[in-house]
């Protein structure tokens, strides 16, 4: 069995234990958020450089919105300046998460550069 078909087989049980338990427990455990943080995780490089840019990334995106909701508050119900806060939020969130937390796909685990995927039209 290769890495990326355990890694798949072992997070598709994950999330389905995950979703279990919120079933059969009645716990409302918000499902989203676990696959979004897994996405996250995989997509940072995984082990704990990647946990540790999840984590940090999750931080700071939780710290604009709450800069983005104390603005908007701030300023009133008005709707076309709080969608302009809110989209101020997300363009600082991709700001702050490419200047700092960059995860270079292009480089495999002990740094030789991996060749990008060949398409191919048929």
């Amino acid at each position: 069995m290769s890495a990326m078909t355990a890694r798949g087989l072992s997070l598709g049980v994950v999330v389905a234990v995950w979703a279990l338990i919120s079933d059969l427990g009645r716990v409302n455990l918000s499902l989203w958020a676990v696959v979004v943080a897994l996405g996250c995780f995989l997509a940072a490089g995984g082990g704990i450089q990647g946990l540790q840019r999840t984590v940090a990334g999750t931080i700071s995106g939780v710290v604009w919105a709450l800069i983005a909701y104390t603005v908007a508050l701030s300023l009133g119900p008005q709707p076309v300046v709080q969608a302009l806060v809110l989209g101020a939020a997300v363009f600082m969130i991709v700001l702050t998460v490419h200047q700092r937390l960059t995860y270079n796909p292009s480089r495999s685990s002990n740094g030789s550069l991996v060749s990008p995927p060949q398409i191919v039209s048929l």
